[in-house]
Order: C-alpha cells, then sequence, then structure tokens
C-alpha cells in the first residue's frame, strides 16, 4: 500500500552534501 501511495505522490527531496562552488541546479516538473 505504501509504495502504490508513492507512485503517485509529489514529494521531492534532495540533498547535496559538502560545499561546491559553482553548483547549479534546475527541477522541472510536468504535469500530466
Amino acid at each position: 500500500e505504501f509504495w502504490k501511495q508513492l507512485l503517485n505522490s509529489g514529494g521531492f527531496a534532495f540533498h547535496v552534501g559538502g560545499e561546491f562552488p559553482g553548483l547549479e541546479m534546475a527541477f522541472w516538473a510536468i504535469k500530466e
């Protein structure tokens, strides 16, 4: 049941450990 709920969840987590000078990130979302 838990894994079925994850398929439709809108949550997102991202972790970068340490320092990364000049690091750029882009996040995209595509709604059906």
